[in-house]
């Protein structure tokens, strides 16, 4: 499904809590929890949000990056591809949740249910 409401939104704030947190022009936000690629000039890195290692700066990559698209699966997979070329892939969490979401537009939010659940949608 596409996420079209963060579509040409900026990351104006990235921040390592229990989770990697993008938060967007608009106030929308992204919690990632599990363990995820980023895709960079033809490199990926795994990205661990609960340790701090080489790879966790190269979130930054994102920073003032302008989303162009932004998709999850009925298993609860999370795709964010930005201008200047980072893909960002989350897959579904066996244990938890993978990732959740912010809509500023909508005033909904967005959760990867654990098991491969799928995404549950609160609000609008």
């Amino acid at each position: 499904m596409m996420i079209t409401s963060l579509a040409g939104q900026a990351v104006t704030r990235v921040s390592f809590e229990y989770g990697i947190r993008l938060v967007f022009d608009d106030r929308s936000w992204v919690v990632i929890e599990e363990k995820f690629d980023l895709t960079q000039g033809g490199q990926t890195w795994s990205v661990d949000p609960e340790i701090i290692d080489d790879n966790s700066p190269r979130v930054l990559f994102v920073l003032h990056d302008i989303l162009v698209d932004g998709r999850y699966s009925d298993e609860g997979g999370l795709w964010l591809r930005f201008e200047k070329g980072t893909l960002v892939t989350v897959p579904p969490s066996w244990d938890y949740e993978a990732w959740s979401m912010g809509l500023a537009a909508t005033g909904s939010m967005l959760v990867s249910g654990p098991g491969g659940g799928g995404v549950a949608c609160f609000g609008d």
